[in-house]
């Protein structure tokens, strides 16, 4: 499971990386998407960039890298400057000024490092004298301490990184699929334009057939039926892309238009089959497994647990503790006097707290029932993701078995064209006929490109899932 967060971690690392460099050239490329073909690679570029929620991410990240890093030092620095006037006459007024500088690191979980440095200045000097420059450096060790504090850093970058290449992935394969769904709305639109040139041309023929006696009202009334209803779908098809094209558009934070939009043809969708065959045959299914979105979320909360458990005491952290430190002062005794430096003032001390809530027997159990738990919930999340690349794997067979009956179905109506095609050159057939034959092979071959293009976008699934 460690090589698996590490294989998230690298490809997170990188996705930053990349993330990086497109930020800034992300206007330039909404700026001149206008009237360019857009192919999955380009929505998911897209996708990316416009995402609020990868941006929200980012700045988590950061603030987690920051508790483990450098800046995580720069909040135990502190500086504080003082001044101040006083006096009881006009003639009596004295002044002050003070600066200190201090800081308080863990130089490991036990071990405290402290300091703080003092400087005053006063007009007139007082009676008592005053110490110009004074400080003192300590050392408190805690035996108790919480030595986890580092793991759950760590982590918390660990998870930060993963939700941002998960989020990646989400947005590329929502905005492909939502490019899929919108190339297919607007494939079948030059079919149903061909569907109600068909109904018109078979309702004119109907009519004249009943002026002739030939064709009954019945018939003439089925033929407008047929009109209106060819109609509808031209129209809803219509509609239809214009709203895929909408949510294309929304989905990628720039508009969409039709001519953008690739054709079945230029997606690769010949070798669809083949290609799902090959991923089927080099497919790490255990490698996806453990890698996946609920597992991955399992393991976390497993280790989050499992990082409480190492920190879990009877004792309170903050029982017992030894503190040492060292001090001096450069002081000025009185006005006019030269400043003298004091002896160094050495002082051990140490703390050991008796009260009921320093001690807690029960906190080593419920964090140990607590990691039973989570184990519980990591198999749970294992067997379920399981299960669903089990049923992604098997919507792929699905969608190529799909694939190969359209083929023959293709095989077939390319068949009855042909003969079609022989009796009207005999005078055996009409044109409508013919016409209605060469339609019906149209809707068979984008039959067949869509039920590719089934097979690629859940190719697109499993390669986002993978990488």
């Amino acid at each position: 499971m460690r090589r698996s967060l590490l294989v998230v971690t690298l490809i997170s690392a990188v996705v930053l990386s990349l993330m990086g460099q497109t930020d800034d050239a992300s206007t330039s490329d909404a700026t001149h998407i206008s009237g360019r073909t857009l192919f999955p690679d380009d929505v998911a570029s897209l996708a990316i960039q416009s995402s609020s929620a990868i941006v929200t991410l980012q700045r988590n990240l950061e603030d987690a890298m920051e508790a483990i890093g450098w800046e995580a030092y720069r909040d135990d620095l502190g500086i504080a400057l003082s001044g101040a006037v006083s006096g009881t006459s006009i003639d009596s007024i004295s002044t002050s000024a003070g600066a200190s500088v201090g800081f308080d690191i863990d130089l490991i979980p036990q071990l405290r490092l402290t300091s703080d440095l003092g400087a005053t200045f006063r007009d007139p000097v007082p009676s008592a004298g005053y110490d110009i420059i004074d400080g003192t450096v300590g050392i408190e060790f805690t035996p108790l301490a919480d030595t986890s504090g580092n793991e759950r850093d760590e982590l918390e970058v660990a998870i930060a990184e993963y939700a941002i290449s998960n989020e990646i992935r989400e947005q590329s394969f929502s905005a492909i699929v939502q490019l899929f769904d919108a190339v297919r709305a607007a494939s079948q639109i030059a079919l149903l334009e061909s569907d109600l040139d068909l109904a018109e041309r078979h309702q004119m023929s109907v009519i004249a057939l009943r002026d002739r006696d030939r064709a009954t009202d019945a018939q003439v009334e089925a033929a407008n039926d047929a009109v209106r209803t060819a109609d509808q779908a031209r129209r809803r098809g219509a509609f239809d892309l214009t709203l895929e094209l909408n949510t294309l558009g929304t989905e990628l934070g720039v508009p969409v238009v039709a001519d953008q939009l690739p054709a079945l043809k230029e997606l690769g969708l010949a070798d669809a089959v083949t290609m799902a065959e090959g991923v089927t045959n080099t497919l790490d299914e255990e490698l996806l497994v453990l890698e996946s979105d609920s597992v991955m979320e399992a393991w976390f909360a497993l280790s989050g647990e499992l990082v409480d458990t190492d920190d879990a005491r009877v004792f309170d952290p903050s029982a017992f503790s030894l503190t040492a430190s060292v001090g001096s002062s450069l002081t000025q005794a009185s006005e006019g006097a030269s400043p003298e430096i004091t002896d160094p003032l050495f002082s051990l001390s140490f703390q050991l707290s008796m009260n009921g809530s320093n001690f807690d027997h029960e906190r080593v159990t419920r964090a140990e029932e607590d990691v039973a738990q989570a184990e519980l919930a990591l198999d749970a999340a294992t067997r379920a993701a399981s299960l669903a690349l089990q049923s992604a794997l098997l919507d792929l067979e699905i969608a190529v078995e799909n694939a190969s009956a359209e083929e023959r179905d293709v095989t077939i109506a390319e068949q009855d064209l042909r003969e079609a095609e022989f009796l009207l050159g005999r005078g055996e057939l009409t044109q409508l006929a013919y016409d209605e034959t060469a339609v019906a092979l149209e809707a068979a071959r984008l039959e067949r490109d869509l039920s590719r293009l089934a097979v690629v976008q859940q190719l697109y699934l499993i390669e986002l899932i993978q990488f």
